[in-house]
């Protein structure tokens, strides 16, 4: 099974296998049920992450206070973003530019970009679990072999707020003993590798894969105890 994070899957491709031994559905059907599964699991597993720290860490020096004139009451007011060429969203936004062959932006200009950047890092790393929820529904209806929608609600463990942030490739009968299916997380991916969206994303993904390993793991050996009293009665 493919991942759009890249990470160790040998261990649950190993367990996929053993399931798939012995069943009556396509491989290819076994492979979408257990990815499904995987994504479902992600969710739950998918931790919610601080927004604050990641806006700190990419660039934010403070926050303005406001004083509330009649109760005298403080509250949290804008933040306040780094004027520096060398913070980490300014190195972010400049290295991003390169990898597209534009020129990279100096004073103001790279300042504003690395403003923006926090804030769309902020905005988008609140919604890191949602970035499973499109694999939830595409899986769902490739299993259930329909076209009409499948309703992902607040139960599954979160919401897609906005424009979906991830997707699913389901696996084709087709394909045979090599069907493969890949799910898909873009929920405020970006490049601070310390508690960043992706390592976040990641490290929810391998707690489901793990979750779904000991799973399939228990599913196969009742499946071969039951061969075994069923051969041994006789």
């Amino acid at each position: 099974m493919k991942a759009g994070i890249q990470i160790d899957t040998r261990e649950f491709d190993a367990a996929l296998n053993a399931v798939a031994q012995g069943s009556r559905r396509t491989f290819a059907e076994v492979v979408n049920g257990q990815a499904l599964a995987l994504a479902f699991r992600a969710i739950k597993r998918t931790k919610a992450a601080d927004a604050t720290k990641v806006a700190w860490r990419l660039g934010q020096i403070g926050t303005k206070i406001v004083v509330d004139k009649k109760t005298g009451k403080r509250k949290k007011g804008a933040r306040i973003y780094s004027q520096e060429q060398n913070s980490l969203a300014a190195r972010i936004v400049n290295a991003r530019r390169l990898e597209k062959g534009q020129q990279t932006l100096h004073g103001k200009a790279l300042v504003a970009a690395a403003r923006d950047f926090i804030i769309a890092s902020v905005r988008s790393v609140k919604y890191i679990r949602s970035g499973w929820l499109p694999a939830v529904r595409i899986l769902k209806l490739a299993q259930a072999k329909i076209q009409s929608s499948v309703g992902v609600t607040m139960a599954d463990g979160g919401k897609i707020i906005g424009r979906e942030k991830g997707t699913a490739f389901p696996a084709s009968s087709v394909s045979g003993p090599s069907a493969s299916a890949e799910i898909v997380n873009r929920a405020g991916v970006i490049d601070d590798k310390h508690n960043s969206p992706e390592s976040i994303a990641i490290a929810g993904l391998q707690a489901a894969m793990a979750e779904s390993v000991e799973d399939m793991r228990r599913h196969a050996a009742e499946r071969i105890q039951k061969e075994f009293d069923k051969h041994s009665a006789r």
